[in-house]
């Protein structure tokens, strides 16, 4: 396994450990957004309600699920890196802009609330790894040329 892939890993493993701790924070939260919730409910507030259950999801899903599946897409890429048939050099580029749009598309909306910025983000992922999944073909069709 080349560098890139140990770096990859390292920083998803890294990552993981960051979301995982802000599980475990958003889990000290949940009851005070709950009993909030219910408050604005007995009230009948439905725009507090619903101002509420916004701020929750954005830090859920938003937040904290970007955060560990962006993790474990880290991981794997660097798992598989070995298989990706392309220059070392594209694959270092590519490795470095993926943990850059990994690590900023939570940020984004967590601490700037820049839903732009994440949207950029997460298209720079899917572009990543797009470009990695057809290095991978292209090892998997040589590997099986090679063979015949």
């Amino acid at each position: 396994m080349g560098k890139m892939g140990k770096i990859m890993i390292t920083v998803g493993l890294i990552w993981l450990l960051v979301g995982c701790i802000y599980g475990y924070n958003l889990a000290q939260l949940q009851n005070s957004f709950l009993n909030e919730m219910k408050t604005l409910t007995e009230k009948g507030d439905l725009v507090g309600f619903w101002k509420t259950f916004r701020a929750w999801k954005i830090k859920c899903i938003l937040g904290h699920d970007h955060i560990l599946c962006f993790s474990y897409i880290l991981i794997l890429t660097g798992l598989v890196m070995p298989y990706i048939r392309l220059g070392e050099a594209l694959k270092a580029v590519l490795g470095v802009l993926l943990i850059i749009g990994a690590v900023m598309s939570p940020l984004f909306v967590l601490l700037f609330k820049y839903k732009p910025g994440m949207l950029v983000a997460n298209v720079l992922i899917m572009a990543i790894i797009l470009v990695y999944a057809i290095g991978a073909l292209i090892g998997l069709v040589v590997k099986e040329e090679s063979k015949g």
